[in-house]
């Protein structure tokens, strides 16, 4: 990495409202760190050319599973009925500690392809320690800024079919509480022992599968790491709603360390617990309006939390184009709220939601949500350079509205667009092209496990066993 690197001449983008937005300036990073943003910057730095680009943020997603990336596409048309029996019966355990690894190792490098520089890898995949290891590996290795959410689920004993739940006590048994507890501050001590780009988090069980006791100490345990939680939270209808969020409040576990996910069924009185708790909520829209989990709830989150973050959720279903998902959950918003008055025909006359909400979406939300807005999410002095470089110049971008360029990304752009990426100062994407790992090799990697996997789910009935 050169000591000092001057992106000159961009649309910029900063998500900073004390700096606001340029049609033409530079940006100066020095060791990693942004310096100065501004017009008619010099310096004695390696020099990008970003005459017909916008340098924007890079872009946070809040959720996703990313160890499904080898059976990417695979529920394309599924709901949650199979997704719990394709993915979580059938082919969850199937996965072996390489799996693991290339599925969060390619599925990263697909994230920063895409100019997406920090994730939150909800990680509940973990059948054995080796599972685990390779996991944080695969992101390590792909240099990605965000959380590990260490999942707590035992996949071994919880079929996801009733609500067993955990295990109290015993060890050797993967599934035993002892012996996750175990290994979560050994991933915690061995892989995040020093400040790095990806910092230790958690994934307690999820409420409908596991008696309460088991979450509470889940979430104590998490707390006593200094762990940063992600759930799963009221995104099922059933008959008798779980409230999910009821039950965190009377459990006193609600707390701004916790990250909720969907909440696409949370009742008004949940919606009011959420006030003034510090909990933050990720959208997943194309999973949530695909599978049967509600409609994304933008207004609510946006009423009750500090703010919405989007998150691509299921990469076995949804590409992780983020720009593209931003607009579908800009247009569903908008739609939503103009809904009544189209009952009582009478057509909207202002616009209820902007693209510049639906920008801060994934960036300065997003990285609150993940727990890294301290150095990332805006393009603000003293930041870490974590910086996405958007090409405006080809036939599909031609005559883009250079005095609102954050329209013009919600609005225009998508990942194709995405031609320079920097995490931490770091280039690790120059003209269209991954750059600090060998693509090659990754991506044999990720066919093996993709065949493996595909020759298990032949060999055992198909996706979806009848």
């Amino acid at each position: 990495m050169a000591a000092k690197t001057l992106i000159k001449n961009a649309a910029v983008v900063t998500m900073d409202p004390g700096l606001g937005d340029f049609e033409r300036a530079d940006i100066l990073v020095e060791d990693g760190t942004i310096v100065a943003v501004g017009p008619g910057l010099d310096a004695d730095a390696e020099v990008l050319d970003a005459s017909s680009m916008i340098a924007m943020p890079g872009m946070v997603d809040t959720h996703r599973h990313t160890w499904q990336t080898a059976l990417r596409g695979v529920l394309a048309d599924g709901n949650i009925p199979d997704y719990l029996r394709g993915i979580r019966l059938q082919m969850a355990p199937r996965y072996r500690p390489q799996d693991m690894y290339v599925g969060n190792y390619l599925g990263a490098l697909d994230a920063i392809n895409c100019g997406v520089t920090s994730i939150v890898d909800y990680c509940h995949n973990i059948l054995e320690p080796d599972h685990a290891h390779a996991s944080v590996t695969g992101l390590l290795d792909a240099g990605i800024r965000g959380l590990y959410a260490h999942g707590m689920t035992p996949v071994t004993e919880n079929t996801w079919s009733e609500s067993k739940g955990g295990t109290v006590g015993g060890d050797g048994n993967p599934a035993s509480y002892a012996t996750r507890e175990h290994l979560a501050r050994q991933i915690r001590s061995e892989h995040f022992a020093a400040d790095g780009v990806l910092r230790f988090g958690m994934a307690p069980q999820e409420l409908a599968i596991t008696p309460e006791v088991e979450v509470v100490r889940e979430y104590a345990l998490a707390r006593e790491l200094g762990a940063r939680m992600t759930q799963h939270a009221n995104q099922v209808m059933v008959r008798q709603l779980f409230k999910d969020v009821e039950a965190l409040h009377r459990l006193g576990l609600l707390g701004d360390d916790l990250l909720l996910v969907h909440c696409t069924f949370n009742t008004p009185e949940e919606w009011d617990l959420l006030d003034d708790s510090g909990v933050m909520v990720s959208v997943c829209a194309e999973t949530e309006m695909q599978m049967g989990m509600g409609y994304p709830a933008i207004a609510e989150v946006t009423a009750h939390t500090p703010g919405p973050s989007l998150g691509i959720d299921c990469v076995s279903g949804n590409s992780g184009d983020m720009i593209s998902h931003s607009r579908l959950v800009l247009q569903a918003s908008r739609w939503r709220a103009d809904e009544p008055g189209y009952r009582q025909w009478l057509a909207p006359q202002v616009m209820s939601w902007t693209t510049r909400d639906a920008l801060s979406w994934i960036t300065i939300n997003g990285a609150k949500a993940a727990g890294v807005d301290d150095v990332a999410g805006s393009l603000t002095p003293g930041k870490r350079a974590d910086i996405v470089l958007l090409e405006m110049g080809g036939v599909s971008q031609a005559g883009w509205n250079r005095h609102d360029p954050a329209g013009a990304i919600i609005s225009q752009a998508h990942a194709g667009c995405v031609d320079t990426v920097l995490i931490d100062g770091r280039v690790v994407k120059r003209g269209g092209q991954l750059v600090h790992v060998d693509v090659a090799a990754a991506l044999t990697a990720l066919e093996e496990s993709h065949d493996y996997l595909y020759g298990e789910m032949a060999a055992h009935g198909g996706f979806i066993p009848q």
